[in-house]
């Protein structure tokens, strides 16, 4: 990564030492720890992609191309903050520093792909830039702005009767459900792809999207709407105890953040009016409080537990191997 010295140059000459030092730290120590007590050795967790954004190539990867505009180290930081280099590409100071960059790139019409250091700092491309990359000395990675969902009503591949998201699709992580390829399917005002017919015209959408053997025909008008008003409550219901889960799982993945600072910082914090310790019992914690917290936001969330909705989301700790 380049640097120009400008302006103050005691500072630029810091940032250039602490350039040369992430340089060699990336480079003989990639996937540093920590240890936060004793016996027990720190296990970062991976970063979440921002939403929009896809990672391009491996580390050590940038794109081949001058880039428009550049961020020099720290140009992440902002200035009431201590000026960090994270310890790694996984953990709370690169999440933060990623989101950050994200966001610069949102903001700007031009920006297609990025390049981020741990030192926070950023490279920006415009579309065409990044075609090819290039081998580098120090670890970077490079992410690429997802184009928007296709309009409303576009043609969708279906994967079986599960909705599925725009952006887990360009990133290949959707899985196949049940009877795919059986339906017609069109991309919705979500950006998510949504069975609306069976190919089979003697089979008809259920609650849950499958196709099965049409019974309309034996109905009258009026039997035949207050069928169809049914699977369209279903399928609402079926939607809203989803995303219930969905909840569930997103306060628990906030509230384990906290921990993760607790943990770096070496005292209890507080989360939504619980405290949060940097030990396993923090982590317990973390459970119990995303359930009461999520029965708070959503008080039928209660009525749904055992009712067979989708819950495929996973804890950390335990079930992730992490014990600090």
């Amino acid at each position: 990564m380049t640097t120009v010295v400008i302006g103050n140059p005691i500072r630029n000459l810091r940032l250039i030492i602490d350039q040369v030092f992430q340089g060699l730290h990336n480079l003989f120590f990639d996937k540093e720890v920590q240890k936060v007590e004793p016996g027990i050795t720190e296990v970062t967790t991976e970063v979440k992609e921002p939403s929009g954004y896809l990672q391009k190539g491996n580390r050590k990867q940038m794109c081949d191309a001058e880039p428009y505009e550049t961020e020099h180290a720290y140009g992440l930081v902002y200035d009431y903050e201590e000026e960090k280099v994270a310890p790694s590409f996984k953990g709370p100071q690169y999440q933060v520093y990623l989101e950050r960059a994200a966001e610069l790139c949102d903001d700007d019409p031009e920006c297609k792909y990025f390049n981020l250091w741990t030192d926070g700092g950023i490279t920006k491309f415009r579309e065409g830039q990044c075609e090819n990359l290039k081998d580098t000395i120090n670890s970077t990675l490079t992410y690429e702005k997802i184009p928007l969902p296709p309009k409303l009503g576009t043609e969708c591949e279906d994967r079986g009767y599960k909705k599925y998201d725009w952006y887990d699709f360009k990133k290949g992580e959707v899985s196949l459900s049940e009877g795919s390829g059986q339906a017609n399917s069109e991309w919705d005002e979500y950006g998510k792809c949504v069975r609306v017919s069976c190919k089979d015209e003697s089979k008809e959408l259920n609650g849950v999207r499958k196709c099965v053997l049409s019974t309309v025909e034996q109905f009258s008008t009026e039997e035949q709407l207050a069928q169809l008003r049914a699977v369209r409550d279903v399928q609402n219901a079926v939607d809203d105890a989803q995303e219930v889960h969905n909840n569930e799982k997103r306060l628990f993945d906030e509230c384990f953040e906290v921990r993760q600072e607790a943990v770096i910082q070496g005292r209890e914090l507080d989360w939504r009016g619980y405290t949060i310790a940097g030990s396993w019992e923090g982590y317990e914690t973390c459970k119990v409080a995303a359930k009461e917290v999520n029965a708070n936001e959503n008080p039928g969330a209660l009525q749904n537990a055992g009712s067979g909705f989708a819950d495929d989301w996973t804890l950390g700790g335990d079930e992730a191997g992490i014990y600090w």
